[in-house]
């Protein structure tokens, strides 16, 4: 695949629980002239098993995936994006082409006002869904790279709590999440060595020029520290009307989300845990997490809560199931997905 000016495009990943500086990452891949990083929409794995195998997609296929985007925008609007759905009016169907360029092909569509771009060379896939499922992104294409993004997990699920999307705030279920998401992470990094990096959010609030640069080079993209300063972007306004299908204290989320984008790293936040959670979250996070977060210097703080009693309990239970679904559900067809997902938002809206 390759842009305007017949350039290969190489895509990347950025792996990793979400609430862990994922889109820090993403805003500063986005001021880079030849990177493209665009918002979350999962379509890579949503279409994934049923399409992987492809090499000839007719417009009922390609139709398939609008209808998934724009039906997935309703539930987590493209903020300050706008994606151009006319392109594909104008392609001459059966269309052949591979899976793995298609992907690209789709990303391009993706419209950010204040970067118009003509030289992309580098799209960056930023979903936290896709961490569960890293060996099958990296089968798509032998030069992908990954970068993942981890944060001590009582931080984390402090931001769960403070800031909740369409997830429960509920320790347990986060905990037991944050440590199966970067269980099969780091395995993933075994697996390929060479082909994915991990990044502590701590070192990109605390060195962030050493941190970022280790990023570029990895990637082999070209690295300059003015990447680094934050520039006044022009927020989308008056989203109650745009999603006026959303109820207000979703759409007051969204517009919390807008002001955040672009904001300054704060290091006051990375152990505000530790003086926000109570003690007893605090011994439940550790007794989940923390021999794995040994790892990455994440230590305990607190006597563990008896591990037992944990795992029986509900919220334990959930956030394993919650994980088992999303396997299961990466595996189905993607009419019975799609069906889902439509139900799901006809509910909400």
């Amino acid at each position: 695949m390759t842009n305007q000016n017949k350039q290969p495009i190489t895509r990347h990943y950025i792996l990793g629980i979400g609430r862990s500086g994922t889109t820090l990452l993403v805003n500063i891949f986005n001021r880079h002239k030849n990177v493209l990083a665009t918002p979350e929409s999962v379509f890579t794995q949503f279409f994934f098993s049923s399409f992987k195998n492809k090499t000839v997609f007719t417009e009922k296929d390609i139709s398939a995936i609008l209808d998934y985007i724009a039906t997935y925008e309703k539930l987590a609007p493209f903020i300050n994006w706008s994606f151009e759905y006319s392109f594909f009016k104008s392609i001459k169907y059966p269309l052949e082409i591979t899976f793995d360029d298609l992907i690209n092909l789709i990303h391009l569509q993706f419209k950010f006002p204040q970067h118009e771009k003509q030289e992309i060379r580098y799209i960056v896939d930023k979903n936290p869904g896709n961490s569960l499922f890293g060996e099958q992104l990296f089968q798509l294409n032998e030069s992908s790279k990954a970068i993942v993004m981890i944060r001590d997990y009582r931080a984390n699920i402090l931001s769960r709590k403070e800031k909740t999307h369409w997830r429960t705030p509920d320790v347990i279920y986060n905990a037991i999440r944050w440590l199966t998401f970067n269980q099969s992470l780091l395995k993933l990094k075994f697996k390929n060595p060479n082909k994915v990096l991990f990044i502590k959010y701590e070192d990109m609030v605390t060195n962030q020029d050493k941190t970022v640069k280790k990023i570029f080079s990895f990637l082999s993209i070209s690295y300059s520290k003015e990447l680094l300063s934050i520039k006044e972007e022009q927020q989308e306004n008056n989203l109650t009307e745009k999603y006026k299908h959303l109820s207000s204290g979703q759409v007051e989320i969204l517009e919390t989300k807008v002001k955040s984008v672009n904001s300054p790293i704060y290091t006051s936040r990375i152990d505000k845990w530790k003086t926000v959670l109570s003690e007893e979250e605090i011994r439940d996070c550790d007794s989940i997490c923390s021999r794995f977060g040994n790892n990455f210097g994440y230590e305990k703080f607190k006597p563990f809560n008896k591990p037992l009693i944990l795992k029986c309990s509900p919220s334990f239970i959930k956030g394993r199931l919650s994980i088992t679904k999303q396997k299961i559900l990466f595996k189905l067809p993607y009419a019975i997905k799609l069906k889902r997902l439509k139900n799901i938002v006809s509910k909400i809206t």
